[in-house]
C-alpha cells in the first residue's frame, strides 16, 4: 500500500513497520483499558459486603459547634 503512493522500496519498508507498530500501540492500549476495567469493576463489587459490616450512627442531638 505505501509502495503503491509513490515511496521507494527502503522507505515503504520503513513505513509499513511503522503503521504496524502504530496498530500494536492501539490494540495493547485497549487490552489494557479492558483489563483494568474488569480489575476496578471486581474491586469494587469486593467491597459491598463491606459495607453492610459498617456501623451505623445516630445522629448528635444540639447544635453545631463553630469557631
Amino acid at each position: 500500500m505505501v509502495r503503491a503512493q509513490g515511496s521507494d522500496p527502503a522507505q515503504a519498508a520503513s513505513q509499513a513497520q511503522g503503521l504496524l507498530y502504530g496498530m500494536l500501540q492501539r490494540q495493547a492500549t485497549m487490552l489494557a483499558f479492558v483489563d483494568d476495567f474488569w480489575l476496578m469493576g471486581i474491586a469494587v463489587l469486593a467491597m459491598i459486603p463491606l459495607m453492610f459490616l459498617m456501623k451505623k450512627t445516630k445522629p448528635q442531638k444540639g447544635g453545631v459547634v463553630s469557631e
